[in-house]
């Protein structure tokens, strides 16, 4: 028997991914499969998210798509640290914007959060 472990986890793995200080960004399908491994809903997935963005430091992207075509257009959000503002993520979005943007298309605009 094979004492090694040949595979991880979804869980596993964005939680290696965000303790690397990168930025995390999960398509609608990941977070599908990760509310199905960790056993919840999408709400819980996002507090989960959260918390591991909280404890890294580091913001977790999200990307969704906007129409019922999965590869028609979409929508990135960052879930950031709790205690950040919302000018360090701007900030931090700006820094990254060309991989962001290489990743999931041009970044359109910028939204704060609603108030």
């Amino acid at each position: 028997m094979n004492a090694f472990r040949t595979s991880v986890t979804m869980a596993e793995a964005v939680e290696a991914m965000a303790s690397t200080g990168a930025m995390v960004a999960l398509t609608y399908r990941a977070l599908d499969h990760l509310a199905d491994e960790l056993g919840c809903d999408d709400k819980h997935v996002f507090e989960w998210l959260w918390k591991l963005a909280s404890e890294h430091g580091v913001p977790i992207g999200v990307n969704m798509p906007t129409t019922k075509d999965p590869q028609g257009p979409s929508t990135t959000f960052c879930l950031p640290p709790m205690d950040w503002t919302q000018e360090q993520l701007s900030d931090y979005v700006s820094a990254h914007r060309e991989d962001l943007a290489a990743t999931f298309g041009e970044i359109e605009r910028m939204y704060g959060p609603a108030t």
